[in-house]
């Protein structure tokens, strides 16, 4: 479920901005009456995380723990890789896994978008130029 800072600060559930995201699970215009009612009181501090990086999180469950998880599953993970936690910096700390729901292709997608932020794949395009010898030895000889 996601509660929106506006949703927050208003003290009832607020229309946000939907954008798509790997997390897509999570990107709703609108949270549930019931569910922002039943959350809010337990909620004391909330950080968003970027598209970067739920995929590295992703991509670090899956190499490190042999667990797949669907975007909206590794917010947590995200949000603590991220930084924007320092209080819980050296604590004992746990966070919900959920959601294996993700399809192959954006699992790959997720595999590579996390690999390319890791700095550990790139792309690059190489030509190359065939040049007829037989012509070269031919143009030197005359």
């Amino acid at each position: 479920m996601f509660l929106s800072t506006k949703s927050l600060e208003s003290g009832i559930p607020t229309v946000t901005r939907s954008l798509p995201s790997l997390a897509d699970g999570l990107a709703v215009p609108l949270v549930g009456v019931n569910a922002f009612y039943t959350a809010k009181e337990y909620v004391d501090k909330m950080v968003q995380v970027n598209e970067q990086s739920i995929a590295l999180a992703i991509l670090r469950l899956l190499e490190w723990e042999k667990v797949c998880v669907e975007g909206a599953g590794a917010t947590g993970i995200a949000a603590l890789m991220s930084g924007q936690l320092p209080e819980l910096k050296g604590k004992r700390v746990a966070t919900i896994l959920t959601g294996g729901n993700i399809d192959s292709t954006a699992l790959g997608r997720c595999i590579d978008r996390g690999l390319v932020y890791d700095d550990r794949l790139i792309r690059f395009k190489a030509y190359y130029v065939h040049v007829n010898c037989l012509f070269l030895k031919t143009r030197l000889l005359l």
